[in-house]
Order: structure tokens, then sequence, then C-alpha cells
């Protein structure tokens, strides 16, 4: 049974006018957002944090709607005769009310407020991610690098587990890379044979039979001077000759 008396103390009102007021703001954000959400992936997610936003953002324009609402109700005018006795139990009542709303509100402002905003800024960096990835995917797979393609996928997929946007691209994705890999594989190949074929250590300096080196110690002073004089091919040989001959004899 609902007692009729205790649904019209100030602080029963402030609780039902709050929450209808605070449900009412959420459903508004849940049929009209404000702003698109970053990725349809976060449709419901975006429009409870704006309608969470938009509650904290009117906490103190409802908070002193529901504390001066009682004092305007007609049929509880009987409560609040001008200095009665049982107008001033109501008023500290009221004031009651307001102290402890002002303390939930901060309370809001200071810790959730941030965690929300915070939150949101995160699926707006997440949307920017995925579509700035997504664009670079299908610029890599229209100048045929599926590789790096590939590697735009990967960030599309940690935002968005197999997004259906990007189904088909993965599927060519899938398709193309290994022979892509293979072919890219057989370019180097080909590079560092012809690259190997084509030196012919031009900066290799003929040694004559009284300039070899007798020992390693003497071996490794010529590799140090070759290699000072950037004839490098000759430094290194001298420097594996040096393993072979024998050490300097005092």
């Amino acid at each position: 049974m609902i007692n009729a008396d205790k649904m019209r103390t100030p602080q029963m009102i402030f609780v039902i006018y709050s929450l209808a007021a605070f449900l009412l703001i959420m459903i508004l954000r849940f049929i009209f957002p404000g702003s698109p959400a970053p990725l349809l992936l976060y449709s419901r997610t975006w429009r409870l944090v704006q309608g969470l936003l938009e509650i904290i953002n009117f906490f103190p324009a409802v908070a002193f709607s529901a504390l001066v609402l009682p004092f305007g109700i007609a049929s509880i005018e009987g409560y609040y005769q001008s200095f009665s006795e049982m107008f001033f139990k109501h008023l500290v009542s009221s004031v009651v009310t307001a102290i402890v709303a002002a303390v939930i509100y901060g309370l809001i402002f200071f810790l959730i407020f941030p965690l929300v905003k915070n939150y949101e800024e995160n699926l707006i960096y997440s949307g920017d991610m995925y579509k700035l990835a997504k664009k670079s995917a299908f610029e890599c797979k229209d100048s045929g690098d599926w590789e790096k393609a590939y590697q735009f996928l990967e960030i599309c997929d940690h935002v968005w587990y197999n997004s259906p946007e990007l189904k088909a691209l993965k599927e060519e994705v899938t398709i193309k890379l290994p022979e892509y890999v293979s072919e890219k594989n057989e370019k180097v190949t080909r590079a560092r044979a012809a690259m190997a074929a084509d030196y012919h250590f031009s900066d290799i300096v003929a040694l004559k039979e009284d300039q070899k080196p007798v020992d390693a110690v003497q071996a490794i002073t010529m590799s140090r001077e070759a290699f000072n004089e950037r004839r490098y091919y000759d430094a290194h040989w001298l420097a594996n000759l040096e393993r072979g001959l024998p050490e300097e004899e005092a």
C-alpha cells in the first residue's frame, strides 16, 4: 500500500521527478542522438553515452525544478501555508534535499563525467582510425600492394572484427597475398643475384709477393690500413688471412 503522505514529501517528489526527467532525456537521445555515431558498430553505445552526457548537463536544472515543484502543487498547498510549522518543516526537508543533490552532482561531475567523456573520445578515435585504415586498405588494393592492404585490414579488424564492409576486400586479399609475397621474394632473390654477378671487386689491390703479410700481427695491421683507405674487401681478406698465419715470433 502506497502511503500518500510520503509521496508528497519533497524527497519523494525530487526522486520521482528526477528519474522521470532523466528517463525522458535518455529516450530522446536514443531517438535523436544529436550527432551520428563514429561507426555503425557503436550505434547503441553512442546513444547511451550521449544520453548520459545530456543527463549530467541538465542535472542542475532538473534538480532545481524538482526542488521548487512541491511548492507549486495545488493538491498539497495545505502543507505549505506561509510561516506555519508545517511550512518550515518541509522547507528544512527541501534544503536537506538540495544539499544532497549538490553533493550527488559534485560526485557525478568530478568522477563519472570524465569517464564518460573519455569513453566518448575513445569511440571517436577508434572510428577515425578505422575509417583511415579502411581508406588506406582500398588504396593499397588499387595500387596492387596486397601486403600493405593486409596490414591495414588487420588494423580495421582490431576496431571492428569481421566488418561486413570489408568482407569482399578481405577475401580478395587472402587470394592475392600469397602470390604477391612469392613474386616479391623472387624479385629480391634475382636482384641479389644480379648484384653479385655485376660486382667485380674493383677495389681490390693486388699484393706483390714481398708485400704479403708473414705473420698474424702484420696481417691485422695491413687489414686496418686497408679499412682506413676504404678498401673494404682487402681489409676483410687480410683479416681472414690472419687466422691462418703464425703469431709474431719474439
